[in-house]
Parts: structure tokens; sequence; C-alpha cells
């Protein structure tokens, strides 16, 4: 079997413990290698980075601890083997994860952008003090140091494959305080989401999660009012927008306009006709998929443009006719 198979099915296996299709941890991750490189497959493939698997981890150990209780409880005899030699097998393990976390935070938060399938991704981008995606910055394939003008700089690995984005970003430098935010999807039911302000300290890159509000916003967007729910968060008395989800989408009457043209023996109207059509098909208009316009071969254009606006009523929208 090769490195790559085996570290797949170590993953794999750890991937359905921590998710719960598997109640026991397999015996080839009772070793401080196998679950090393178990823990690195599933931050390549599912974005978990060492924190999350030691939560997971500690979750585990508290269910089984109550588990033990619940038996002792019901049973009056202390369990000898089941749940405390399954409390074992999370003890060992986690002091390795503890370990790798160290070297981890010892090195610098790193973010691993990927995509896998169709669903699965991970992305970075920052907010402040400019928008960059740093999908942009990390395409030249192994391992270098860039700069983005004004913002920052960085360390990045990239080891994409034909099909899918592996890479690996650190930022090693900052020019002034950034807001940035880590998301995607690890698995196609499974979203994750990270927001930070970094700052630099005593020559230290410092990550903190800032509180993420939200607020509700009316914007008017071409011929639409647009209600929207915006996220941001507050730096030195800035909002600071990190996103945003449309709720609602009208249009505004007074901003649509219909136009009333001749053409040889027809009469045309064009413009924000969507919005009117029942209105044009009860004056006796028919669509033509060529011209997409509305045609009818009957009546003069003064009279259909004093018939549309009676239809139309107080709806605001504007009917013209071209000259």
């Amino acid at each position: 079997m090769s490195v790559k198979s085996i570290d797949a099915e170590l993953g794999e296996a750890l991937f359905r413990y921590i998710n719960g299709s598997s109640e026991t941890l397999p015996e080839k991750l009772k070793t401080k290698e196998g679950l090393a490189r178990a823990i690195a497959y599933l931050q390549k493939q599912y974005g978990y980075s060492p924190s999350k698997v030691i939560e997971i981890l500690k979750a585990k150990k508290q269910q089984l601890q109550q588990k033990e209780k619940n038996i002792a409880v019901e049973t009056g005899v202390q369990p000898q083997q089941t749940v405390v030699s399954q409390e074992k097998q999370i003890v060992e393990p986690h002091v390795t994860v503890q370990n790798m976390q160290a070297e981890t935070d010892k090195r610098g938060k790193v973010f691993n952008l990927f995509t896998w399938g169709s669903c699965r991704y991970g992305a970075l981008k920052a907010y402040y003090p400019r928008y960059v995606d740093f999908e942009a910055w990390t395409r030249r394939g192994g391992t270098h140091e860039t700069e983005i003008p004004g913002v920052c700089k960085i360390s990045y690995t990239n080891n994409d494959s034909n099909k899918n984005m592996h890479r690996y970003v650190e930022i090693v430098d900052i020019y002034s305080p950034m807001v940035i935010k880590y998301y995607g999807n690890s698995s196609c039911s499974y979203s994750f989401e990270e927001v930070y302000v970094v700052t630099k300290r005593d020559g230290k890159i410092v990550y903190e999660e800032p509180e993420v509000k939200t607020e509700s916003v009316v914007e008017e967007r071409g011929k639409y009012r647009v209600t929207l729910e915006k996220r941001y968060v507050e730096l030195d008395g800035k909002k600071v927008y990190i996103d945003e989800r449309e709720v609602e989408k009208v249009v505004i009457p007074e901003k649509l306009r219909v136009t009333l043209k001749k053409q040889n023996d027809r009469i045309l109207v064009v413009g924000d006709t969507f919005h009117v059509k029942d209105k044009l098909k009860a004056l006796g208009f028919k669509w033509d998929p060529l011209e997409k316009a509305w045609y009818t071969t009957s009546g003069d254009i003064e009279t259909l443009k004093t018939k549309l606006e009676q239809k139309l009523g107080d709806t605001g929208i504007q009917v013209e006719i071209q000259q």
C-alpha cells in the first residue's frame, strides 16, 4: 500500500471516529506516528485544525467518562474494560495532539486553502486595510514568500493538483491591523468560519477573535430596493464589513420605463417589459423572441400609449414613445 493510501486510511478512520460513525479508536491510531499522519490528512482534506481535533477528542473523553459513571450507578460495579479502555485510547493520543498544536503555535497560524470535490473548500480573505483574496496571491507552485503591498507579507506553499487546490498560507508580517476571515466547507454538511483581527505586538503576529455584529440595511441598487443583512466587526471605531446576505429584493416602479416604437407595420414595446407583460397581453401584444420585444399590428401608437398608461394606473412605471 502506498504512503498516500496509508495516510488516507488513517485519516478516514479518525474522521469516522470523531464524527461518531465509529465508536472505538482503531489500533493504528494509538501510535504517535499514526495519529500525527491522520491529523495531517484531516487538515489537508477536510480543513480540520489540530485544535479542532483536540476539542472533539476532549468531548469524546467527557462522553465516555459520563458513560462510565452511568454504568457504575446502574450496576453498582465499576467497569474494568469497556469504557476505561476506550478512555485510555483518547488520553494517549491527546498528549500527542497537544504537542503537535504547540509546534503549530510556535511556527504561527497556518491557513489551509483547498478545494476537494464539489462542495469542500477553504478560503482566506482580508477586509481591512483593503480587500485581499489570498487565493490570487498564492498561485505559483512551490514554497514562496511574497509581499501584498500595504497589507502584509505572507509565506505560502502551493501543492495544487490538476483538479484541486492545496495551499498553506502563513502571515509573517503586517503593516497595519488586519481583519481576515477563514471559511469554507470541510464536508458537504459541515461548514466552518474563523474571523480574526490581526495585530503585531512585540514583533509577534497576534490573532484575536472579535465580536461579529449584524445590522440590517436597505439600499437602492439600480431598479431594485434591496434589504441586506450585513455582518461586521469594529476596529478602531470603524465598521469593517465581512459579508452580506440578501433578505429581500423588490422592484422600484418609478425606475421602470417602457418605450413604444414603430417598426414597419408593427408597434413594439421595449424596456422593462417583464414587469408589465400581463398588461401587454391584455392589450393584445405578443412576444417576439427574435426582437426580444412585445408587438402588435393593430391600433395607433398614441392610443396604445394611453391604454397602457390606464392599465398601469398609479404604479409609477413610465411609458414613452420613441420619436
